[in-house]
């Protein structure tokens, strides 16, 4: 599998309130070393809502054309849709546009991914596809330390969706008679299935691009295209028979804008996320809360009044998409416990 077969998906989207000035040097950031590895013809931008950002792209494309003689394809969008929307419609757009792409690769437009590392995720997923025989593939360019890039908190949260993931990803294929192929994952311990520098095999991509509207569909609530974003995809290719793996990428120490969870309680982002991983894993509620327990009880928020805080209200909004509201008065699952 060769460069040439590869596809840069890179959605846009910053709050209208960040410095122009700024947006436009992390979106340079984010393209100026890209077509030494992929070229521009092979990129599709979508923008994600915000009309005020129509004239940086045309700069950023501007200035593209004018280093490569090259433009991207661009899908723009008026409404935003969160960025799960934005990867469907860009993989839609790339997998009709460049009917010869076998890689499909989906880069932050912030600047936050770097295009250096795509050539060693590219051989992953070769190497991959090779070794298993299995085409229906899904890279993750995961972090070192979640909690440098993403702070205590939210470093901790997407801890605790990891583990809820590959619990049931492990049940729902259990039921099946089938093993989860972890094989990819082992070296490096707990998955960050939550990082988005990600490449899917032409067959991963059609996947997503038809099974994540229709778990929006299913679920009846659109917020899982803002926060189900890297989840959902995974569950997908998992649950159709796919691979899922893991290569070392860089990152950086902090997120000079980011417009995720920009004035929404952590606590609902990562409940939504949750309920809709244990109802698709078709865990019955008992099996739900053993699972949420377990990875409750291993998030270190457990030990700050504020994260504990957190946590019941996380627990709270599960159990309440599950039908099980906890009793008034009742512990919650990561309270404090007596030890032997």
């Amino acid at each position: 599998m060769s460069l040439a077969e590869t596809v840069v998906i890179m959605p846009f989207y910053f709050r209208e309130d960040t410095s122009p000035t700024l947006r436009r040097e992390l979106m340079a950031a984010a393209v100026d070393e890209l077509p030494r590895y992929v070229p521009p013809r092979r990129w599709v931008w979508v923008r994600d809502g915000a009309p005020w950002m129509a004239e940086d792209l045309e700069w950023l494309a501007a200035r593209v054309g004018e280093a490569t003689g090259e433009l991207p394809i661009r899908t723009e969008r008026d409404e935003n849709q969160g960025k799960g929307g934005a990867v469907v419609r860009g993989l839609r757009r790339a997998l009709e546009a460049i009917p010869e792409a076998r890689a499909f690769a989906v880069l932050d437009g912030d600047g936050d991914h770097s295009p250096r590392d795509l050539p060693e995720l590219r051989d992953l997923l070769a190497t991959v596809i090779a070794s298993t025989g299995n085409p229906l593939v899904n890279v993750v360019g995961r972090r070192v330390d979640r909690h440098g890039c993403l702070g205590f908190f939210r470093g901790e949260l997407e801890g605790i969706t990891n583990r809820v993931a590959f619990a049931c990803l492990r049940y729902a294929l259990a039921r099946r008679g089938l093993a989860l192929d972890e094989t990819w994952v082992a070296p490096f311990g707990e998955a960050d299935l939550e990082a988005g520098f990600r490449l899917y095999s032409r067959e991963a991509a059609e996947c997503v691009a038809a099974a994540y509207p229709r778990a929006v569909a299913d679920w009846g609530e659109s917020d899982l295209y803002r926060w189900g974003v890297e989840i959902v995809p995974t569950f997908e290719i998992a649950l159709a028979g796919g691979v899922y793996a893991e290569g070392l990428r860089s990152t950086q120490e902090t997120q000079p804008s980011s417009a995720y969870l920009a004035g929404v309680d952590p606590a609902h982002a990562y409940a939504l996320e949750v309920r809709w991983m244990l109802r698709r894993a078709e865990a019955p509620v008992e099996a739900s809360l053993l699972i949420l327990q377990h990875a409750l009880l291993r998030s270190q928020l457990r030990h700050l009044p504020e994260g504990m805080e957190c946590l019941l209200r996380l627990e709270d909004l599960v159990r309440e998409g599950l039908g099980a509201p906890r009793e008034q008065g009742a512990p919650g699952l990561a309270s404090p416990r007596r030890r032997l």
